[in-house]
């Protein structure tokens, strides 16, 4: 055994024996001392050292008694209270809240009318397919530009023309026997728009187109013993 050793061993005999000559309740008097110093060393840090306990996560309130979950009260009954969703929207100071304005919708613009003669189809010829001449004359006793539509005798509509004002047209189309019908306006806005609220719309007299070719004259209304042409609502035309 070494010297630190030998030291070591008579030092711990001397406190048995210092423990063994003290009484038992003065052992137990300086376990109490030293507990109370502790608490009283805590309680001095925690008054002087200025910092607050941390609160893990945010407050929360609740709306039936007023109480924080942290255990803390409430400071004002007010603040448990929930907003009601019927209040009014109250605007923000010097706003004031104005009703939407509907916009105008713009009116159409008129267009240029299509020259005489311009054609379209709803249902082009097959390739191949004979065709005649249909020559188109204005007679009528209106005065505008027209559009004649002619329709089979299925009532599928087979094309359009364009012709303006006092002018005729030449086209070609399969023989046949077709309805003729005419919308009258003056003012053009486009295909879509055609001519507009203005626009009248007649059935002229059904015709048949032979193989020679055949001519059509737009007969003016309400003439005595001639089948000019009636008027029909625009479903019709």
């Amino acid at each position: 055994m070494g010297l630190l050793d030998r030291e070591y061993m008579r030092e711990r005999a001397q406190e048995r024996a210092r423990e063994k000559n003290t009484p038992p309740g003065n052992r137990t008097m300086i376990m109490v001392l030293a507990g109370c110093t502790i608490i009283a060393a805590g309680q001095y840090y925690r008054s002087n050292s200025g910092h607050e306990p941390v609160r893990i996560g945010p407050l929360q309130m609740t709306t039936e008694n007023g109480i924080r979950t942290d255990g803390s009260h409430a400071s004002s009954p007010e603040a448990a209270v929930t907003p009601n969703d019927d209040s009014p929207i109250v605007p923000p100071d010097g706003l004031i809240m104005q009703e939407t304005v509907p916009q105008a919708v713009p009116e159409p613009q008129a267009q240029a009318f299509p020259e005489s003669g311009a054609v379209q189809w709803a249902k082009p010829p097959v390739a191949g397919e004979p065709l005649a001449m249909l020559r188109i004359s204005d007679g009528s006793d209106l005065r505008g530009n027209k559009v004649v539509r002619l329709r089979d005798a299925f009532g599928d509509m087979l094309l359009q023309v364009y012709v303006r004002d006092q002018e005729g047209a030449i086209i070609q189309v399969p023989p046949g026997r077709y309805q003729i019908n005419v919308m009258i306006g003056t003012s053009w806005y486009g295909l879509q728009e055609q001519f507009g609220q203005s626009a009248m719309y007649f059935r002229g007299r059904t015709m048949i187109v032979g193989s020679g070719g055949s001519d059509y004259l737009l007969m003016p209304i309400g003439t005595p013993g001639v089948s000019g042409m009636t008027n029909i609502p625009p479903s019709s035309f």
